[in-house]
């Protein structure tokens, strides 16, 4: 009986070591979970975020990556999950700024003042802007020589432009309008371009409203997309855009069918070399009665969220280090974008222009009708297909 017993205390003492030993691990295991700096990323482009990926990893700081579902929204769980986000500006991060750690003023003074204004709230930046893309005309150079063009400047010498180039060119303005970020920015930057800033904004808020009730294409909306259509009636661009893909593109691309190229930056960089080195980039054409205009410029930025302040210290130096020189150098480098800090070597001339549109310009760096107005992935490609079967009718 008493071997018993002392076989049974023995089983017992074991257990309650085990036990301990366990909670001791899991403890540990928990706080260094908590001093571990958690950097994720939302619908950033794959190279992109290898490119930042590789760049921040020789950090001190030793941090952790992860990639958030694109295809559903942010959620709050994000922003309690993770210190870091890296995504692009845009609705999603200031309806949930509550969430979010203001980024320090000695970081945010590497930006030019009109970049740095573009993710301010209340006078405090609610993320970091680290790389700017940017929906681009691109003409081709050899057409505008025979022809002994100008580049066009405003909205009536666009057309005037395209109307002349049509003499040599199938397709006297290309958009890859398969590609849903391509057709948003398309639409944005025609809008932006017809409206003063003040008035993208209403725009911008306009369908936020009947996107989120379901309503139908809004009237100012509806202006910007019967300019496009009156392009499209005269021939202007190719009658089936709204359903280019890429490679559609780049078919027309090789035939030199194509008189101006109008897309991101980032879709620029995908397009083979060899058939873009023979088109010049620059801004999209304005209105000339807009006097206040922005450009716009999706930005890759870097929101800090307010989960663990244990790894506050390392993320404002993560970030701190995002915009240093030889950073934003090697970021541009490495991804093809533009940097956005004041000081930092573009990796090209276009990367340069970009930064400085986007820092010259009145109204500064702006976010897609897309990114401004909506906050669910899906939502967004459904009111896309809204407009291109307005478009198409």
């Amino acid at each position: 009986m008493k071997i018993q017993f002392l076989k049974n205390k023995k089983i017992i003492f074991i257990a309650a070591g085990t036990i301990l030993i366990l909670l001791a691990v899991l403890f540990t295991v928990n706080a260094v979970s908590k001093r571990t700096l958690k950097i994720a990323f939302y619908q950033i482009p794959d190279g992109t975020k290898e490119a930042m990926i590789k760049n921040i990893k020789p950090l001190e700081s030793k941090p952790k990556f992860y990639t958030i579902d694109g295809s559903k929204p942010l959620s709050k769980k994000a922003f309690k999950k993770y210190t870091i986000i890296l995504t692009y500006n845009s609705k999603s991060l200031t309806e949930k700024s509550s969430l979010i750690k203001s980024v320090p003023e000695d970081t945010v003074s590497f930006l030019p003042s009109k970049i740095a204004a573009s993710t301010k709230i209340e006078n405090e930046n609610y993320a970091l802007p680290v790389l700017l893309d940017h929906f681009e005309l691109a003409v081709y150079k050899t057409y505008r020589t025979q022809l002994n063009l100008k580049i066009p400047q405003t909205l009536k010498q666009l057309t005037s432009y395209l109307i002349a180039v049509n003499e040599n060119a199938s397709y006297p303005l290309l958009v890859i309008g398969a590609d849903d970020n391509e057709l948003w920015g398309f639409v944005s930057t025609f809008a932006e371009s017809m409206f003063s800033s003040e008035q993208y904004e209403v725009l911008c808020k306009s369908l936020y409203e009947a996107q989120k009730t379901n309503q139908d294409i809004p009237y100012n909306l509806k202006l910007t997309l019967n300019e496009i259509k009156k392009l499209m009636h005269l021939g202007l661009m190719h009658p089936q855009w709204t359903q280019l893909t890429q490679k559609d593109a780049e078919y027309l691309l090789k035939d030199h069918r194509v008189g101006t190229l109008a897309s991101t930056l980032s879709m620029h960089r995908k397009l083979p070399n060899v058939l873009t080195k023979y088109y010049e980039a620059t801004i999209f054409p304005k209105d000339d009665t807009s006097s206040k205009f922005g450009v716009v410029c999706p930005q890759v930025c870097a929101v800090l969220t307010k989960n663990n302040l244990k790894t506050a210290d390392g993320a404002a130096a993560v970030l701190h280090k995002l915009v240093s020189d030889d950073m934003q150098k090697n970021l541009s480098a490495d991804t093809m974008l533009a940097p956005a800090a004041s000081v930092g070597e573009s990796v090209d001339s276009i990367a340069d222009d970009i930064r400085f549109f986007a820092a010259a310009a009145p109204a500064g760096p702006l976010m897609t009708l897309s990114s401004a107005s909506f906050t669910d992935p899906a939502q967004v490609h459904r009111y896309a297909e809204k407009i291109r079967a307005y478009l198409e009718q």
